[in-house]
């Protein structure tokens, strides 16, 4: 998802996860997770790392910006994701 992607898009997209393939409808959580973790991730490198700019300060707004994209998203699939508690939990961890 892009970063720029407001509420409204992120809600059609949830909208239409009931049509996708079952295949890789299965497939999304784990993908979501994989996201998140990767971006918290980067976005705990960049803070440990010493340099501090402009650039640092955007990539982790960025990063921050994808990671809430996907939980918003995860959200709004919740009901079609068997197992949500297990997935949610390990989104958060």
């Amino acid at each position: 998802m892009s970063v720029n992607v407001d509420i409204g898009s992120i809600r059609r997209r949830a909208q239409n996860f009931g049509s996708l393939h079952e295949t890789v409808a299965r497939n999304v959580p784990n993908l979501l997770v994989m996201s998140v973790n990767c971006a918290n991730r980067m976005v705990a490198n960049l803070r440990e790392g010493g340099f501090v700019d402009a650039t640092r300060d955007w990539r982790i707004k960025d990063y921050s910006a994808r990671s809430r994209n996907c939980i918003l998203f995860a959200g709004m699939i919740q009901y079609k994701v068997c197992n949500f508690s297990l997935f949610l939990q390990t989104l958060l961890d």
